[in-house]
C-alpha cells in the first residue's frame, strides 16, 4: 500500500473522529416522527452518545405541551445552560420526533420529545412514540407552564400507566430474561416529576397541611385514573414573576431521583437501545386517526392487532404483531358461522350435555384400523 493511500486514510480517520468529537455533547435525532430508530446498532448508539458500553447509566425524559420550554429546561437544568437541544422563539415547534443527549456526569441519557400538541399529522402514533418512550425511562419529567394543572396531564400520565401495565410490560419482562438480569425491568416503576411554572397563581405546595404529592394523588383519584406503573409522582413547582426561571429545585429533584437505586439501578447502555428497539419492533404499523379523543390519549387500537375476523367483524384482542412470538389470532366468544368461510366447529355431544365444551377433530378412522378399512366404514357411514 503506497504512502499516499494511507496518508489519505489517515486523514479519513482524522475527519471521523473530528465529526464525531463535534457531535458528542450535541443532540441526535434518535426516533423520528413516523417512530423510526434512527440508529442501526448498538456501537452506533454508544458512539453518538459519546458514553462506553461499561458505564452504568439511567434515563431522563421529558413531556409537556409545545411551547411549554421542555428543551429549554433540559438545557438549563442538565447542561449548564448549553444549548445542546434545539430552542427556538418560533411558534411553530422545534422538536420533532425524539432526541438524545448524554449527561456524563449524572451518567444519564436524556430524551427530548415532541410536544403533546405538536405538529405530527397523525396524533395517535404520535401518542404511542411518547409513550415507548416513557417505558425506558427510568425518570419522567412533566413540564407545564399552566397556570393551573389541567386534566388533560391527569389523563395523558394515567392513560400511560395503564397502557405501560397492558401492553408493554410482556416486552420488557422477555428482554430482561434475555439480558439476564436480577431484576425485571418491568417490574419496577419509574419514577415521575410534575414541574410547573406559574406568574400569577399560587402553587400548589403553597399551602403546607397538604403535601403537594398528596393532591396530585386526590386528582388522579378524582378523574379515576391509576398512577400503578410509576414508583413515585412528584410535585415540584416554581414561580416566575420576573426572568429567568429558578430551575434549583428541580435540579436538585433530578439529581436525588437519578441517584437513588431504591426502585432501579443503573444499567448498560446497550440495554437501554435493545429495549427501545423491541418496542419499536413489536408497536409500530399505521394507525387510524380518527379514533383518539381528548381524554383517550392511548386508545387500545394503537397497541392491539388491527385483523377483523371476516365472519363475525370481531377484532383480535392479541397485542400488535403478536404473530411474531407464533401466536394465533384470538377472539372472545364463538364466531359464527359463515357457509362461505365453511368455519363449522364440531364439539363433542356428550360433553356438551355433561357442561363442558370439547372440540372434536372428525377423522376418516380409528387409530386401531389399517387405511382402506377406515376408508371402507367412512364411506359406508355417510
Amino acid at each position: 500500500m503506497s504512502e499516499m493511500l494511507l496518508k489519505e486514510m489517515e486523514e479519513v480517520s482524522l475527519g471521523q473522529l473530528k465529526e464525531e468529537e463535534k457531535e458528542s455533547g450535541r443532540s441526535f435525532l434518535l426516533i423520528d416522527e413516523n417512530e423510526t430508530l434512527q440508529v442501526e446498532k448498538e456501537n452506533h448508539f454508544l458512539r453518538k452518545l459519546g458514553c462506553s458500553a461499561a458505564e452504568g447509566v439511567k434515563v431522563l425524559s421529558i413531556f409537556g405541551n409545545t411551547g411549554d420550554g421542555k428543551s429549554h429546561t433540559l438545557n438549563h437544568v442538565l447542561f449548564g445552560s448549553e444549548e445542546v437541544f434545539a430552542t427556538s422563539p418560533s411558534p411553530a415547534s422545534c422538536t420533532v420526533g425524539v432526541w438524545a443527549a448524554y449527561e456524563p456526569r449524572l451518567g444519564l441519557i436524556v430524551l427530548d420529545t415532541e410536544g403533546l400538541l405538536g405538529t405530527s399529522t397523525n396524533q395517535n402514533k404520535r401518542m404511542r412514540l411518547l409513550l415507548k418512550v416513557l417505558a425506558v425511562s427510568d425518570v419522567a419529567v412533566y413540564r407545564t407552564q399552566a397556570e393551573r394543572l389541567h386534566n388533560d396531564m391527569f389523563h395523558f400520565l394515567g392513560s400511560a400507566s395503564a397502557t405501560y401495565l397492558k401492553y408493554f410490560t410482556p416486552q420488557l419482562r422477555a428482554l430482561s430474561n434475555r439480558c439476564g438480569l436480577d431484576v425485571p425491568l418491568s417490574n419496577l416503576g419509574l419514577a415521575v416529576v410534575v414541574f410547573q411554572e406559574t406568574s400569577r397563581t399560587q402553587l400548589l405546595d403553597h399551602d403546607t397541611t397538604v403535601p403537594a404529592d398528596i393532591l396530585l394523588q386526590k386528582r388522579f383519584h378524582d378523574l379515576s385514573l391509576s398512577t400503578e406503573a410509576f414508583s413515585s409522582v412528584q410535585y415540584v413547582g416554581t414561580q416566575t414573576i420576573t426572568p429567568p426561571t429558578n430551575f434549583s429545585q428541580l435540579r436538585d429533584t433530578i439529581t436525588k431521583q437519578v441517584k437513588s437505586t431504591a426502585s432501579r439501578a443503573p444499567r448498560q447502555p446497550d440495554i437501554v437501545f435493545s429495549a427501545l428497539q423491541a418496542l419499536s419492533d413489536r408497536f409500530c404499523g399505521e394507525i387510524s386517526d380518527d379514533k383518539i379523543s381528548m381524554y383517550s390519549f392511548f386508545p387500545g387500537e394503537d397497541f392491539t392487532c388491527p385483523s377483523v375476523c371476516l365472519s363475525c367483524n370481531i377484532c383480535c384482542k392479541n397485542g400488535l404483531n403478536h404473530q411474531k412470538d407464533r401466536m394465533p389470532h384470538m377472539a372472545d366468544g364463538l364466531c359464527q358461522y359463515t357457509h362461505q368461510y365453511n368455519n363449522k366447529v364440531l364439539i363433542c355431544k356428550k360433553c356438551y350435555e355433561g357442561g363442558r365444551e370439547v372440540i372434536v377433530v372428525p377423522k376418516t378412522s380409528a387409530s386401531s384400523d389399517n387405511l382402506w378399512f377406515g376408508l371402507a366404514k367412512y364411506a359406508w357411514s355417510g
